[in-house]
């Protein structure tokens, strides 16, 4: 790796200390030491600085307690700073159950991406590691089917369920954002359960350096290390199953390895497909009222489920194969099976997904015109020929636009916004 040194800058008139990591060739990265925000909502800051470009990342939460923010924003900037390959410095201390954890999670993140580096982290001194845990357990919970079944999985001990503003919630969505706040709410007092939201800039930053598909998982991390003074077990649900698990940034092998001895990460879901999801939450009249997949930037933006996407039509024929499409209130009450011919390409790991879904609704033999749409689609769709050409292309297209993005100044923060 490139020679590294490190400088320390003492701001005039304040005792902050900004620790910077130089890269020669590679550029400029620094870390502010997180600072309380000012509020009715509780919050933390710091500052990032690459090369001549400085961003205030930030982390807003409905109500405390909350960490100091040095193992919050250590998650953050970690795989921005591998794809930098640059060190990354810290100022205070960290877990040292998650210190000693560091090492595998960078191995992990650069065998999925290889063009990221294996990096050393400086922090102050281990913390003790007899921290009272908060307690509560929680899970994050963005209305979505994985999020629904691992809350009513583990309804009997989870007393918290928390929902990101600035994930797949774009935070100048105001609209949106109302709308499933106001949904989520209404899912926690009928499960009697207690909604906390948490608004963060962080992704506007950490999209320009690293794929999210990898490093969304240290992204909810460094939100259930926030909150970890009041949450003693976070529950992540997974994803993919058993059957389809592939290297994704939220996964059983890296969100455990994000645990405190204050706070423990349980990647949960995977024994699960979606169907089975599905078939397992459609017992839920709460979830038939409330489920959300759809993601809100599409083209139907605005809407809670636009019953057009990938995503929607998918969690259509599951619930279509389940018998429960006509009872989820947040969709169409019918499937028109030539909307699934208007799917958008598959890729690879989408096609994991789809196949497993497709042998479920074989294996229960009750809808063989949907098990012959699903086929058909699948056909017209296999990657391996002619037919992925349309594929490659979107491929390309999402790459330019991902190499555009980084010449992009992140957003300011809105540390004024409540929720």
């Amino acid at each position: 790796m490139e020679d590294v040194s490190l400088t320390a800058v003492r701001r005039s008139g304040g005792d902050k200390i900004v620790l910077a990591v130089r890269a020669r060739g590679r550029g400029f990265v620094s870390v502010s030491a997180p600072t309380r925000l000012e509020g009715k909502c509780p919050g933390v800051s710091a500052r990032v600085r690459i090369d001549n470009e400085s961003s205030e990342v930030y982390y807003r939460v409905s109500e405390g307690p909350i960490a100091a923010g040095t193992e919050t924003f250590l998650a953050a900037s970690l795989p921005a700073a591998m794809m930098l390959g640059v060190d990354l410095e810290l100022p205070g201390s960290i877990s040292p159950r998650l210190s000693n954890a560091l090492p595998r999670i960078q191995t992990i993140l650069r065998s999925w991406v290889p063009d990221s580096s294996e990096i050393q982290v400086h922090t102050g001194p281990p913390r003790a590691a007899t921290r009272v845990p908060g307690h509560s357990v929680a899970c994050f919970f963005s209305g979505g089917v994985d999020s629904f079944y691992t809350l009513l999985k583990h309804h009997s001990e989870i007393d918290r369920i928390v929902l990101v503003h600035g994930f797949d919630l774009r935070l100048e969505d105001a609209p949106m954002r109302a709308k499933v706040s106001k949904a989520l709410r209404q899912v926690a007092k009928e499960l009697g359960v207690h909604l906390i939201e948490v608004e963060t800039n962080v992704r506007s930053l950490a999209d320009r350096y690293f794929p999210w598909r990898f490093y969304h998982g240290a992204m909810l991390a460094s939100v259930a290390l926030l909150l970890a003074p009041q949450i003693r077990r976070f529950y992540v649900p997974a994803s993919d199953s058993y059957a389809t698990l592939v290297p994704w940034g939220s996964h059983p092998l890296l969100d455990p390895l994000w645990s405190t001895e204050q706070m423990e990460l349980i990647h949960d879901g995977l024994e699960a497909n979606r169907l089975e999801k599905i078939e397992s939450i459609a017992l839920s009249n709460i979830a038939m009222r409330y489920l959300r997949v759809c993601f809100p930037w599409t083209e139907e933006g605005g809407a809670y489920n636009c019953g057009r996407c990938e995503k929607c039509v998918t969690t259509m024929i599951c619930l279509r194969s389940a018998g429960a499409l006509g009872r989820c209130a947040t969709f169409p009450p019918q499937l028109d099976l030539s909307s699934i011919a208007r799917l958008p390409p598959l890729d690879e790991l989408d096609q994991l997904d789809i196949r497993e879904i497709l042998r479920g609704v074989e294996r229960n033999g009750r809808d063989p015109l949907l098990a012959d749409a699903i086929h058909a689609w699948l056909a017209r769709r296999d990657p391996r020929g002619i037919t992925s050409i349309p594929m490659r292309v979107a491929r390309k297209l999402r790459r330019i636009g991902r190499r555009l993005q980084k010449l992009i100044p992140p957003s300011r923060p809105r540390l004024d916004q409540g929720f």
